[in-house]
C-alpha cells in the first residue's frame, strides 16, 4: 500500500475493500497504535463479513479517540439518518426546550438548569 492509497482510504473510508485487509494488517505491524488504520481494517473486515471483525472491534474501540467515530465509520447511513431527524440548529433546540417547559408547567430557565445538570453528570 502506498502513501497515496492510504490517504485515499482515509478520505473516503467507504472505498475500503477486502483486498485492503492484508495491506492494513501489514501497516499495523509497522504502526500498531494507528487508530485510523485499525478503523479502516475493521471497516474492511465488516464489509467482507470476515469472522475476525467481532474480535477486532474491541481493540479498535480501545485505540479510537471516541467510540462514536468507529460507529460512524461502520454505519454512516444510520448516523446520517439520525442527524437529519434531529435538526441541530440552536433555534430549533430552544424552541423544543420552550415547548417542553410549557408542557411540564415549568419555566424555560428551570428546564435549562435541569438540562445543564444532566449534561454535567453525563460528562463526569
Amino acid at each position: 500500500m502506498t502513501k497515496e492509497d492510504y490517504i485515499e482510504l482515509l478520505q473516503s473510508p467507504d472505498s475500503v475493500m477486502g483486498e485492503d485487509i492484508e495491506a492494513l494488517r501489514a501497516l499495523l505491524t509497522y504502526a500498531p497504535y494507528s487508530a485510523s488504520a485499525r478503523i479502516l481494517l475493521l471497516k474492511a473486515l465488516h464489509r467482507t463479513n470476515d469472522i475476525m471483525w467481532k474480535t477486532e472491534l474491541p481493540k479498535t474501540v480501545m485505540y479510537a479517540r471516541r467510540p462514536e467515530d468507529v460507529y460512524y465509520i461502520l454505519y454512516p447511513e444510520k448516523v446520517t439518518r439520525k442527524a437529519l431527524q434531529s435538526s441541530g440548529d440552536y433555534f430549533t433546540f430552544v424552541s423544543k426546550m420552550q415547548q417542553e417547559a410549557d408542557r411540564q408547567g415549568t419555566s424555560f430557565s428551570e428546564l435549562a438548569e435541569k438540562f445543564k445538570k444532566a449534561r454535567q453528570m453525563r460528562n463526569s
